[in-house]
């Protein structure tokens, strides 16, 4: 950890001494989720293992919200609350509904949260004299202790997956009524809606009212996997009402958190867990405290210090943070990025203000026949950044006569690159072949192969089991533990099916992770595909990463740019992680086992 500051006098002298005093910004997260937990009774919770894994991944959260508790006896749930107060160091309370359902089958809504960090109210299951629902949903209030965070309601629900539409539908009447007979200006709704695949079809979904009311905005999209099976099905929503609670949540989205990945669970064991993976978002927000100097002995990561002081009888305002000594890495296809764009001062200046983000960035589609572009461009960023950066830019490639080049700018304080190759093609299985080359982090405490893409579109599925066998040789070449592949893969939506995806190399072999899931939008087309991806080889490099998770970065909602000025940048989102740990772990005795 380090602190990094800037002062800058301010013109108004003072005569009296002014006692230091530190405004401390702290980012505050709540991670909240919805989790059916397939049938959860006295099998599960006699299983220790199952068990204890069920625990382990409810502690993630703040707020959770358990579905499917099937329970004639009454003391499953009870008991997985008992062990989770005695696993966690936290401590929790509980809810636990009625017993619903119109058959013999009947469910109840389990709620655990931290009582540290929330209280909840007016614990519901709503009416339903015309017997729309299986079982009616369960709604309640949150408040979060933490000052800056929005009261909002929650409904959570599991639908019948025999009459999806109808009980979307009349989840929108109880969401409405729920709002304003609570006079609520954010809510959640939430739970396994089987809103997906064969159970609603796209057709059906845009009919809905909680489609066409766009109020309620949809953190989940139709392409997000929230099923253990192999298949593509975001069954399970979160669907939010309020621009308080949707600008509290971080990204404006919701994820599945994959405990089989996460966990490094065969799939047997993951399939006796559930067959639904937990959903879940992070809220989050900044606080102000004030402290005397003298009392602000010790900090932790992300706070930032605006420091009011007088030296020599002026006043100065300092501004500090405390940061994790942590990297920016990303890749960024910069579409057709060429002399058009360079001259265009203003298209010019958000790139470089994009870049600037970045310790390590490649740069893909650069074309540019005057072959001075890129060196703008490094030029530029040098100029207008505090740091300096190093660049490199290979040769022109492809095989038709639109080539592309790959270009690197990362800063000399932070990294070291070496070993700079354009893999060899000998067999013409790329449109473009890779670049390869390595990188030092802090001295070498952590050194990674990278493999960058550019894959064609009509090729996809050749082309990265190709770029397996190319990051295999790499590895094998530079005796590397640790290997990132990033770019531009085309490896989602028309280019690349469900099914196709399965069957690849770089999906078979589980020593490879994938930063980013299928369905996840990094275009800045109104559509949900996962073009760009980052694919991690070594448990090292992979426990560095932060979440173990990369992400686009949105530079247009980020800026405040227009849909216009947005796509003259890019049609692409740059993707990016950031890796926080740089102390070097124990070499493993031999690779991670895959799956079975």
């Amino acid at each position: 950890m380090y602190i990094k500051y800037n002062c800058v006098p301010l013109k108004k002298p003072v005569n009296t001494w002014l006692r230091d005093v530190v405004y401390v910004m702290r980012t505050e997260c709540l991670r909240i989720g919805s989790f059916n937990i397939q049938v959860f009774g006295q099998k599960k919770v006699e299983n220790e293992k199952v068990l204890s894994y069920i625990v382990q991944i409810l502690e993630r959260y703040d707020l959770v919200v358990i579905l499917e508790i099937r329970d004639k006896k009454g003391t499953a749930f009870q008991k997985l609350f008992q062990e989770l107060n005695q696993q966690s160091n936290e401590s929790y309370a509980s809810y636990v509904s009625e017993a619903l359902g119109r058959s013999t089958s009947k469910e109840q809504y389990g709620v655990l949260y931290k009582i540290s960090k929330l209280s909840l109210s007016r614990f519901q299951v709503f009416p339903d004299p015309y017997d729309k629902y299986e079982r009616p949903p369960m709604g309640f209030i949150v408040h979060i202790k933490e000052k800056g965070f929005p009261d909002f309601g929650w409904i959570a629900v599991h639908l019948d997956p025999d009459s999806v539409e109808a009980e979307l539908n009349a989840l929108y009447e109880t969401a409405e009524n729920f709002r304003k007979e609570n006079k609520l200006d954010d809510i959640l709704l939430a739970g396994d809606m089987n809103a997906g695949c064969r159970y609603l079809s796209k057709r059906r979904m845009r009919e809905l009212s909680l489609i066409k009311d766009t109020h309620y905005y949809w953190l989940i999209n139709d392409e997000r996997d929230t099923t253990v099976h192999s298949n593509n099905c975001a069954l399970d929503r979160m669907i939010v009402y309020g621009t308080n609670l949707k600008s509290a949540i971080k990204g404006q989205r919701g994820c599945a958190y994959r405990y089989d990945n996460e966990l490094n669970l065969d799939s047997e064991t993951a399939k006796a867990i559930s067959d639904h993976y937990p959903i879940e978002v992070e809220m989050q927000k900044t606080t102000k405290d004030i402290s005397s100097v003298t009392r602000t002995n010790s900090f932790e990561n992300s706070t930032t210090l605006l420091i009011v002081t007088t030296i020599a009888n002026s006043l100065r305002l300092c501004i500090a943070w405390v940061a994790a000594e942590c990297l920016r890495i990303g890749s960024f296809n910069i579409q057709v990025f060429g002399q058009k764009k360079v001259e265009n001062e203003k298209v010019l200046s958000y790139i470089v203000q994009i870049l600037e983000r970045y310790d390590l960035v490649v740069i893909l589609e650069i074309r540019d026949k005057k072959g001075t572009a890129f060196q703008k461009l490094f030029q530029e960023l040098n100029q207008q950044s505090n740091e300096s950066y190093a660049s490199y830019v290979s040769e022109a490639l492809g095989r038709t006569v639109s080539k592309e080049q790959y270009g690197v700018l990362y800063k000399r304080t932070k990294v070291t690159v070496t070993s700079f190759s354009v893999f060899p093609d000998p067999q013409d299985k790329f449109e473009r072949p890779p670049l390869g080359f390595i990188v030092n982090v802090d001295g070498g405490s952590l050194r990674f192969g990278w493999v960058a893409v550019h894959l064609d579109p009509d090729s996809v599925e050749t082309e990265l089991n190709a770029l397996y066998e190319s990051a295999e040789a790499f590895r094998g070449q530079n005796k590397l533990e640790n290997v990132l592949l990033a770019g531009d893969m085309n490896a989602d939506c028309r280019y690349l099916s469900d099914r196709k995806m399965k069957q690849l190399s770089l999906m078979k072999d589980t020593s490879y992770y994938w930063l980013i899931d299928d369905g996840y939008d990094t275009t800045v087309h109104s559509n949900d595909c996962a073009l760009d991806r980052m694919i991690v080889y070594g448990n090292e490099l992979k426990s560095a990463i932060k979440g173990q998770k990369a992400e686009a970065y949105r530079y247009d909602d980020e800026m405040k740019l227009d849909h216009k000025m947005a796509k003259e940048i890019s049609d692409h989102y740059p993707v990016e992680f950031e890796i926080e740990k740089m102390n070097k772990p124990k070499k493993s005795a031999s690779r991670r086992k895959r799956k079975q």
